[in-house]
């Protein structure tokens, strides 16, 4: 059984079996619990650690497992985001990842035509090799494509949060997986559902 959660601040280390990440600072949050910039002592390298609350253990489950499908990609060359390790301390759950830099949705507004080709042809590439190991990412949106580094890569991006993924095999018509805001492009491109107002048929 987990043992009770305890607060983490900035300062604080979070032990995993291969190292120690000390939280820098807070750089999301969500229903799920926060993402923490976080520094790997065996390696000085900056990372982005999910920390899951209790209530989200099982989703974590789920996403561990498509995490470990799509581990046999090259990430940089299919644009998924690369996923280190996962571990449990002081009762929470524990995802590492590459750190990124802002998601797609932050810059929305100053993108033109010149800027959306690029990023597409990327998306497109990371849609290919998530069907090539039959995944679903069914979360696509500003908020998961984050830019690599915009200073030094202008418009080279990464698909993230895999929480609601789930294999092909697993979906069924009639789930609802997100907003009416958006449709998700993977299960469009796979040619597996039509789509109604807000549930997949």
């Amino acid at each position: 059984m987990a043992a009770a959660a305890h607060p983490l601040m900035v300062g604080h280390a979070l032990h995993s079996p291969s190292t120690r990440y000390t939280i820098l600072e807070f750089i999301g949050e969500g229903s799920f619990g926060k993402v923490a910039k976080c520094r790997a002592h065996n390696s000085s390298k900056l990372v982005a650690v999910k920390i899951l609350k209790k209530e989200y253990f099982q989703d974590v489950e789920d996403e561990l497992s498509v995490l470990k499908t799509i581990s046999s990609l090259n990430a940089d060359h299919f644009n998924l985001v690369t996923f280190y390790e996962q571990f449990e301390y002081l009762g929470y759950k524990c995802l590492v990842f590459e750190l990124l830099d802002v998601d797609l949705l932050h810059l929305v507004r100053s993108l033109n035509v010149n800027h959306i080709r690029p990023i597409a042809k990327q998306l497109m590439m990371a849609l290919q090799g998530l069907k090539a190991v039959r995944v679903m990412h069914t979360d696509i949106k500003p908020d998961n494509i984050m830019m690599v580094n915009i200073d030094e890569s202008p418009f080279s991006v990464k698909l993230i949060d895999f929480g609601m993924a789930s294999p092909i095999s697993a979906a069924m018509p009639g789930l609802r997986h997100q907003p009416i805001g958006y449709r998700y492009e993977d299960v469009t491109l796979n040619d597996l559902w039509v789509f109604g107002t807000n549930v997949c048929f």
